[in-house]
């Protein structure tokens, strides 16, 4: 089943040496028609962040940022608009996306990646302490003996 997006909420924090400038902006975007694209959502996300990062006074780094997806719904049960067209320009992007997710579910996370995403990984999440965890994996859970 895929799901569709209709609105889009993208925020960001500047890194922690620019903390005096409270500099923490966010942006909405409404996506019509509802899509569950990612060569589409990831033209969204740039144009919020193009929108909403400060382009005077001077070059912020980022510290943080998010996307949030809202009004997520089954794509056969997502409203039509009145001007929906069946087109068939929509039937390659996804069927590159379909290939790009068997790719990664074959090989691996992260296997193949949208051009946009870079190609450096200089960021790796720390995780030395973090808790276990018991509601989300099975194997976190302790054994009493």
């Amino acid at each position: 089943m895929t799901t569709t997006a209709a609105t889009l909420i993208a925020d960001f924090r500047a890194a922690a040496e620019e903390i005096e400038a409270r500099l923490a902006p966010s942006a909405c975007a409404t996506i019509t028609p509802m899509t569950s694209d990612a060569m589409d959502l990831v033209r969204v996300v740039r144009a919020c962040v193009e929108a909403a990062w400060p382009k005077q006074g001077g070059p912020y780094a980022f510290a943080k940022s998010g996307v949030m997806l809202d009004d997520l719904v089954a794509e056969a049960d997502r409203p039509r608009t009145l001007f929906d067209v069946i087109d068939v320009s929509t039937e390659r992007p996804r069927a590159v996306m379909q290939a790009l997710d068997a790719v990664n579910a074959r090989f691996g996370k992260k296997t193949m990646v949208l051009a946009s995403e870079g190609m450096d990984r200089p960021w790796a999440m720390r995780s030395a302490h973090r808790s276990p965890r018991y509601t989300t994996r099975i194997s976190d859970l302790p054994v009493v003996r």
